[in-house]
C-alpha cells in the first residue's frame, strides 16, 4: 500500500505512540500551569506576610476588653492564660523538629497529640475546623496540606503582646505579636502557606480546639494534666535498658508499664520475644506462634496501615467523634502513637490500675468471684455498655478485653484495654457496613455472654 494507506504497520504502530505523546504532553503542561500558579499564590502570600510583619512594630496598641468578647490575657482578667493551637499538616511533617524547635524558643509547650481525620471526611473537616462553607476552596487546600495523620502542638505565651492587625484576606482582627511572626517563619520553612498553621488569638483557639477534641481547650488540658508522653528517643532507651516492665501478653503485642509515668506501651513482639509467653502468674514459658502470626508481626510491625497500634489509635480518634462521654469513658484517656526504630509503631495509653495501684481483674474472673448480687450488677452493667457501643456500630469484637476496675470506694466500672477495629478478612464487610458491624458484635456478645449462663444458669435466671 502506499503512505497513506490504511494497512501500513509502522503508520498502525505510530499512531497510539503518538496518542500517548499527546496526552503525555497536556498532562505536563497542566502540572506546569499548576505549579507555577501555586508558585505565585506562594510568593503573593509571602509578600503580603513581609509587608504585615513590617508593619506589626509601629501599630498601636488597642484597648482590648472593647474588641472582643473573649477576655484577652494582659487585661487584668485573672486566670486568663495566652494558650494557642499549631498544626502541622501531613505535607510539613518533614520539618516537624524544626518547627517544635521554633515554638519552643519563645514559647511553652503544654501538650502535643497526634490526629486523625478520615480521608472521605477530610475536606468537610478542614471546613469546620476554619469555620468557613467553601468546600471548592477546601477541597484544594486540602489536596496541598495532605490528607493523613497530622500533629497539633499546644503552647502558651508567658508574656503576649496582642496589637490590631491585618489578616492576609484583609479582615482585621487582633493576634499575638510573637505568634504571628513564628507562624510566618515556619511557613517560610514549609515552602507552602498551607502546610503549617497556628492561632493568633484566644477566640481563634478555642474555636479550632473544639472542632478538633469537641471540647474545650481548659478541660482537655486539665485531663492531661500529669501526663508525660514519652518521645521515640525515650521509649528506644527504656526498651534497650531493660526499664520496662512486661505486665500483660497478647498473640501479637505485648504491653509493658513504663515506671513513674501512670502509663503503659503496647506494641508487636520482637525477634527474642516470638517464643516466649507470660503466664498469668507472671513467669515466662516457652510458646510457639503460627507462621501466619510470625508473617504478620513481620510484615506490619513498621506499616502505618497495616499496624493493629495505628489502627487502634485512628478508630479512637474517631470514637472520640462520635461517642458520648459515658461510653467513651469506658476506653483509655490517653492514647498516643509512637514510632520507636527497633520495636516499629507502639501506642502510649494511661495504664487502667485500681485505686489500691494493683492491676483489674478481667470481667470473667470478678464475676465468678462475686455473689449472687454482685453477678447481677455486674451483668447489667456488661449488658449496658455493649447495648451503648452497639447502637453506635463500634466495631469491638473481643468482650474478653473488658475488665473491672475499683474505685476508692469500692465501686465497679468497666473499662476496655484493647480493641482491634480492623477485620483480617480478605473482602473486610463488616467493617464497611453498619448494620453488618452489629450483627457481628450481636454474635461476638452472646457467643461470651454464655460462658455465665453455662456456668451459673439458676442464678441469672432468678
Amino acid at each position: 500500500m502506499g503512505m497513506h494507506g490504511t494497512n501500513d504497520a509502522s503508520f498502525a504502530i505510530r499512531r497510539p505512540q503518538l496518542r500517548r505523546l499527546g496526552l503525555m504532553a497536556v498532562r505536563n503542561a497542566c502540572k506546569s500551569k499548576i505549579a507555577n500558579r501555586n508558585r505565585t499564590v506562594c510568593r503573593r502570600y509571602f509578600r503580603r506576610q513581609d509587608a504585615v510583619c513590617g508593619r506589626i512594630p509601629g501599630i498601636v496598641k488597642e484597648t482590648l476588653a472593647d474588641i472582643c468578647e473573649i477576655p484577652y490575657p494582659g487585661t487584668g482578667v485573672p486566670d486568663c492564660r495566652a494558650v494557642f493551637l499549631a498544626v502541622i499538616w501531613e505535607k510539613a511533617r518533614a520539618f516537624e523538629s524544626a518547627i517544635r524547635a521554633e515554638i519552643a524558643k519563645g514559647f511553652t509547650i503544654l501538650a502535643e497529640t497526634e490526629c486523625f481525620w478520615p480521608r472521605r471526611r477530610f475536606t468537610g473537616k478542614l471546613a469546620e475546623f476554619y469555620g468557613w462553607r467553601d468546600w471548592f476552596c477546601w477541597w484544594n487546600k486540602s489536596r496541598r496540606c495532605g490528607r493523613g495523620a497530622f500533629r497539633v502542638i499546644i503552647f502558651e505565651d508567658p508574656s503576649p503582646q496582642w496589637q490590631r492587625a491585618a489578616s492576609m484576606y484583609g479582615r482585621e482582627t487582633i493576634m499575638d505579636v510573637s505568634v504571628c511572626r513564628m507562624k510566618y517563619t515556619c511557613r517560610r520553612m514549609t515552602g507552602h502557606s498551607n502546610r503549617f498553621h497556628s492561632s493568633v488569638n484566644p477566640e481563634e483557639t478555642e474555636m479550632e480546639f473544639k472542632a478538633l477534641f469537641g471540647k474545650p481547650i481548659a478541660d482537655w488540658l486539665a485531663e492531661r494534666t500529669g501526663w508525660h508522653i514519652p518521645s521515640a528517643e525515650e521509649l528506644e532507651r527504656r526498651f534497650m535498658s531493660g526499664d520496662l516492665v512486661r505486665i500483660g501478653d497478647g498473640s501479637r503485642r505485648i504491653c509493658y508499664r513504663i515506671p513513674g509515668t501512670g502509663l503503659c506501651v503496647k506494641c508487636y513482639r520482637s525477634d527474642a520475644e516470638l517464643d516466649a509467653r507470660m503466664r498469668p502468674d507472671g513467669s515466662i514459658e516457652t510458646h510457639r506462634l503460627k507462621a501466619s502470626v510470625l508473617r504478620e508481626i513481620g510484615k506490619c510491625r513498621c506499616s502505618d496501615k497495616a499496624n493493629t497500634s495505628c489502627q487502634e489509635w485512628r478508630y479512637h480518634q474517631e470514637l472520640r467523634q462520635i461517642l458520648p462521654p459515658n461510653l467513651l469513658g469506658a476506653f483509655p484517656d490517653v492514647l498516643e502513637r509512637v514510632f520507636v526504630p527497633s520495636r516499629g509503631w507502639c501506642l502510649v495509653e494511661n495504664e487502667i490500675a485500681n485505686a489500691d495501684g494493683s492491676s483489674p481483674r478481667r470481667l470473667l474472673s470478678a464475676f465468678r468471684d462475686a455473689d449472687p448480687e454482685g453477678r447481677r450488677r455486674l451483668l447489667s452493667r456488661f449488658d449496658d455498655l455493649m447495648a451503648g457501643l452497639c447502637d453506635f456500630a463500634v466495631r469491638f469484637y473481643d468482650p474478653q478485653n473488658v475488665l473491672v476496675q475499683e474505685g476508692e470506694n469500692g465501686e465497679e466500672r468497666l473499662r476496655i484495654v484493647d480493641f482491634e477495629p480492623a477485620t483480617r478478612t480478605l473482602i473486610p464487610v463488616d467493617s464497611l457496613c453498619p448494620e453488618c458491624v452489629r450483627m457481628k458484635f450481636r454474635r461476638r456478645v452472646a457467643r461470651y455472654r454464655n460462658v455465665y449462663l453455662r456456668k451459673d444458669e439458676g442464678v441469672l435466671e432468678s
